[in-house]
């Protein structure tokens, strides 16, 4: 019997490397910083929903790449929520964007079981756009990616409005004020294994 699907299974104690790419390689996550920050406030936002530890994230023009670790066992509801919100940033933030479905497929996963493995891939994560070929530093890339926030440890605030809540309390005919109704979330990333007491590296500007 075939399926059609692979088969994910969920494991706490697993990393997990995940990608999704968009439809027809379309470029949609390119020089564009308001797409960046709805997709990062978001991935903060489940971050903590789901406590996810994560230790690598980079986004590409047509895909983007997440090193994670899953202790809850909830990856799909992660990747469902977290993904549903990245199609709502592009339709919302990208002109050009004809609409429909943003992701040509569900996310692929593959289980990363050991530390080496770990390490490997928080490390193609780093020199994705060095390998291919769109900058010769790993600084010099104007998309997002995750390794100075990573080695330096550093927690990148967001605020987002709790859009329920705020819908709920109009309902109500409360006359909800949306700053009464901003939560604030960080986005944090998890050491390495055996890097756990290395001292944070902070770039000099």
């Amino acid at each position: 019997m075939s399926q059609s699907q692979p088969l994910r299974i969920e494991d706490p104690n697993l990393w997990s490397f995940g990608t999704a790419r968009t439809q027809n390689s379309k470029l949609w996550f390119v020089n564009n910083k308001n797409l960046e920050q709805h997709c990062l406030a978001y991935l903060a936002k489940y971050q903590e929903k789901y406590g996810v530890e994560i230790y690598a994230k980079v986004f590409q023009g047509n895909h983007f790449h997440l090193v994670s670790r899953f202790p809850g066992c909830n990856r799909s509801l992660f990747y469902r929520d977290y993904n549903a919100r990245m199609a709502e940033g592009v339709r919302r933030h990208v002109a050009t964007f004809e609409g429909g479905t943003l992701f040509e497929r569900r996310y692929s996963e593959q289980a990363l079981p050991s530390n080496e493995d770990l390490e490997e891939y928080f490390f193609y994560c780093a020199l994705q756009p060095v390998s291919s070929g769109l900058c010769e530093r790993i600084g010099d890339y104007p998309g997002y990616n995750s390794f100075d926030d990573a080695v330096s440890a550093r927690k990148r605030k967001f605020n987002l409005i709790d859009w329920a809540s705020y819908n709920e309390a109009k309902r109500n005919n409360q006359n909800p004020k949306k700053k009464d109704y901003i939560k604030t979330y960080y986005l944090k990333f998890t050491r390495l294994p055996g890097y756990m007491s290395m001292t944070p590296f902070f770039r000099q500007s």
